[in-house]
């Protein structure tokens, strides 16, 4: 009115619009622009898949009233961190975009469409097999743990008679390892499947037998040179007769010993003198010892 723009008004599709001037003061001149006949939409997000009425499109008609109807996804391996929806330049995020499903809705698109967001990998916590140490003859600590790639170190205590000497170790998934040093298994890998390390431990080398002597105490009698009549051991082709075998103890008491080195066990022949015996028997004595 009189030169000067009173009111401007926007309208939305093909509706007409009512004008209303209050309080006229002056000649009245309506102007009529038309505007561009699309509204374009923009999609600023990377790692994410579209689906949907509207998925694939990059306008959205002007003319008339128009919805607009799509979902996004995030691609394998990723996350959506944010998401933001102008329309006309006017954030109206919170009003047309459902973060738990994804779907983007919009009623009445009434200007340009501009899609933001931002995207990360997934952070998932991954799944991995357990290692079980198992000794044949004795204890391992730690005996269970997780194939995550770490290096443990488990020490293994022998049952008694046995020894890490000498001692070995297998495992039964071939992405975990394992190496033996001195008395401690080293494992590493990392595996999704379990797996179990079998530890070969020594028997302890049995010492040779310590054998004292054994004497013979032979009193009012005589032992005779040849006194042993048999003899059972380890080594029966030894012959215990020859006089190193014997050793004189006690003269006086006829006490004799046996240089026993071995199990073994010695007959003896005793001989008693004539004035302990029947002079018509001269049977003798045969004691085991």
């Amino acid at each position: 009115m009189d030169g000067q723009p009173a009111t401007s008004y926007q309208n939305v599709g093909t509706s007409p619009i009512d004008i209303s001037i209050p309080n006229v003061t002056g000649d009245i001149v309506v102007t009529i622009t038309s505007g561009s006949s699309t509204y374009t939409v923009t999609k600023n997000i990377n790692h994410v898949t579209w689906s949907g009425p509207n998925a694939s499109d990059t306008t959205v008609s002007a003319e008339g009233v128009h919805t607009y109807d799509a979902t996004v996804t995030p691609a394998s391996g990723y996350q959506i961190d944010s998401l933001t929806v102008t329309v006309g330049g006017y954030d109206r995020t919170s009003n047309v975009y459902n973060s738990s499903t994804g779907r983007i809705y919009i009623s009445t698109v009434i200007g340009n469409i501009v899609i933001s967001g931002t995207t990360s990998q997934s952070g998932t916590t991954p799944t991995y097999g357990t290692v079980t140490i198992s000794p044949d003859h004795g204890t391992a600590s730690p005996s269970t743990f997780s194939a995550d790639g770490t290096s443990h170190t488990v020490t293994i205590t022998p049952a008694s008679g046995y020894t890490t000497t000498g001692m070995t170790a297998t495992s039964t998934n071939n992405d975990v390892s394992v190496s033996v040093s001195g008395n401690t298994v080293i494992v590493t890998g990392t595996s999704s499947s379990p797996a179990t390390i079998n530890v070969y431990i020594q028997a302890e080398s049995a010492p040779a037998p310590n054998y004292g002597k054994a004497f013979i105490n032979v009193v009012n009698a005589k032992l005779q040179p040849d006194a042993i009549t048999s003899y059972t051991g380890p080594n029966d082709a030894a012959n215990p007769q020859l006089p190193e075998y014997w050793t004189t103890y006690d003269g006086a008491k006829s006490v004799y010993s046996i240089n026993s080195d071995n199990a073994s066990t010695y007959k003896v022949m005793i001989e008693p003198p004539y004035d302990y015996m029947d002079p018509l028997d001269d049977s003798a004595g045969s004691y085991d010892y």
